[in-house]
């Protein structure tokens, strides 16, 4: 679903995909409320990998502001890319609570 939403707009793919992709890379919820780990565990991925520190960053900040918990932050990171991975999060929650309470 981000991707269909980032081709619809003018966002870099492929900081929109690497966010989709790592968003759950290690949920807080299942390592003790660590908020850190993901992005931690994201940054050394793709530092593995060669991506350029911009892009790292950028998923990073993704991977940190994501969850629903953060949607009331008055000065939480802001892209047109988290925007996008934030409403085909919501989404997928959505069909997700419908399917599963049907």
């Amino acid at each position: 679903m981000s991707k269909v939403i980032a081709e619809s707009e003018q966002a870099s793919l492929f900081v929109v995909e690497l966010g989709a992709l790592l968003h759950d890379i290690a949920d807080a919820k299942f390592h003790d409320g660590n908020e850190e780990l993901g992005p931690n565990k994201a940054t050394v991925l793709l530092n593995t990998l060669g991506v350029e520190t911009t892009v790292i960053k950028h998923v990073e900040n993704i991977i940190r502001h994501i969850s629903f918990k953060c949607g009331n932050e008055k000065h939480q990171f802001m892209s047109l890319e988290m925007r996008i991975v934030k409403d085909a999060y919501r989404l997928d929650a959505i069909g997700n609570w419908h399917c599963t309470n049907l």
